[in-house]
């Protein structure tokens, strides 16, 4: 635990800061990309004016510190990947009304607070892809750059890019992209290079949405860009505009060498700009159905698509298959040796074959009492039901899951996550591994392993994973 992870912690314990230590902490913790740790933070930061233990006066009366902290607290709760997507821009968007009230009021003309609103409602429509969002973007986007371009024309940039998102969905397509295009060569024009990265990245996209690859490219060289890890955003909405463009961008020379200017060195990372995320749900049906999903996984691994899936749900009879399969994934992910075009397929097959060796020992028959010792059982009331959970788990754990990781005792799942034997710890700044962080930089991603199940009392989803287990935060 870093430092800076421990003093937040201690802080939303109760610990008591000074309003400039606390403000401080929250933006090392961004910097840091702990963007869920840093929200929390400011969040208490926040609110302290009510509880009254860390603040100078001033933050309770000085309205433009409010105002930013209270952006600040919007954007990072829209990018809290710890939140679920159905949330979290919710609440951010309500942040922001709270502060500054109707965000679609002619009256509100702040530049920060237009651009700040319209990249969580963009970021919403990415997410959960619903029309009135990206339009509530795009109309934000247009009232910012209204005003002067700034050092980075950030929101002339993306209204630029809004325009053509709406005209690709038939919304005055000729008009809309005659606009964009306008924004874009305004840029071109009058935006001076300042030596900054955002500078130069809002050239780079202004010449790629003109189709000036080259020149894009020559900007993107001219300047020392950040930590790769910090550039997925902007890869993704460079690489969503390359292919309202052209069909298959990455076939272009020209876009190629852009996007290798992009992120020099990290060609997986340009895949995954242009793939997005991918995940894999695998249904219920005993043994029936994970016969079946082995299928699939054959089929996907010949394909060489389970190489870039991200997340790895299932339920029932699919949890059993999803697992072992997830567990053979890192015994192979934990080998140093470079994986070729067929270690997926390799690791299927193997999957397929230890699979139904196990199947083939008639576990049923195992763990099931005779029907004389389940009338016992009730008649004595020693018993709840006829089969022993825990029976079923040691049968299932010793010949599904050790075989694919061996040891003595219990398998527990926090002793699932590991660190992939290529993982670079220097390209995501040192930062420990995590899948749903670093993924998207990687060619054989290590998918998040869900195991859904229902709470009988409740009715309501309940979720294992590697790292916790309860009911899903996605549904609250």
């Amino acid at each position: 635990m870093s430092e800076s992870t421990a003093r937040a912690r201690s802080f939303l314990a109760g610990e008591a800061l000074y309003f400039a230590e606390a403000d401080a902490l929250w933006r090392e913790l961004k910097k840091g990309d702990e963007l869920s740790l840093a929200r929390a933070v400011l969040a208490r930061l926040r609110e302290s004016d009510r509880v009254g233990d860390i603040l100078f006066d001033a933050f309770t009366t000085d309205r433009a510190i409010r105002a930013e902290l209270c952006q600040q607290e919007a954007e990072l709760t829209s990018k809290d990947g710890e939140l679920s997507a159905g949330i979290r821009h919710t609440r951010a968007i309500e942040l922001l009304k709270n502060e500054f009230g109707n965000l679609h009021a002619p009256e509100l003309t702040d530049a920060e607070t237009l651009g700040i609103a319209a990249g969580i409602f963009k970021r919403k429509w990415f997410d959960l892809g619903q029309l009135p969002d990206l339009q509530a973007s795009a109309e934000l986007y247009e009232r910012g750059a209204r005003g002067p371009l700034g050092d980075d024309a950030y929101p002339h940039i993306n209204a630029a890019f809004l325009e053509d998102m709406l005209a690709a969905r038939g919304d005055d397509p000729a008009a809309r992209r005659a606009r964009a295009a306008a924004i874009r060569q305004r840029i071109v024009d009058e935006l001076p290079r300042s030596g900054s990265w955002w500078n130069a990245a809002s050239r780079a996209e202004a010449l790629l949405g003109l189709g000036r690859y080259s020149d894009a490219s020559a900007e993107l060289k001219a300047v020392p860009k950040p930590p790769l890890w910090k550039l997925e955003t902007s890869a993704r909405q460079m690489a969503t505009l390359a292919h309202l463009r052209v069909e298959r961008p990455l076939d272009d020379p020209e876009i190629r060498a852009f996007f290798d200017t992009l992120l020099p060195g990290a060609s997986p990372a340009v895949r995954s700009a242009f793939i997005g995320k991918v995940g894999l749900a695998l249904s219920g049906g005993g043994f029936r159905a994970s016969f079946y999903h082995l299928g699939v996984l054959a089929r996907l691994a010949e394909l060489d698509v389970l190489r870039h899936v991200d997340v790895l749900s299932c339920v029932s009879g699919g949890s059993i298959v999803g697992a072992c399969y997830w567990l053979a994934l890192r015994e192979r992910l934990l080998d140093p040796s470079p994986l070729g075009g067929e270690a997926y397929v390799d690791i299927v097959r193997g999957l397929i074959t230890r699979f139904s060796d196990a199947v083939a020992l008639d576990l049923r028959g195992g763990v099931q009492p005779s029907k004389t010792a389940i009338a016992l059982g009730v008649i004595f009331r020693d018993k709840k039901g006829a089969l022993d959970p825990e029976a079923v788990a040691d049968v299932l754990e010793e010949n599904f899951y050790r075989p694919f990781m061996p040891g003595a005792g219990p398998l527990y799942m926090d002793q699932l996550p590991f660190t992939p034997a290529d993982h670079d710890p220097k390209i995501v700044n040192d930062q420990p591994f995590n899948p749903s962080r670093h993924n998207w930089l990687r060619a054989h991603k290590v998918p998040s392993l869900v195991i859904n199940a229902t709470t009988v009392n409740t009715g309501h989803g309940w979720q294992f994973t590697p790292t916790w287990m309860g009911e899903s935060p996605h549904t609250h």
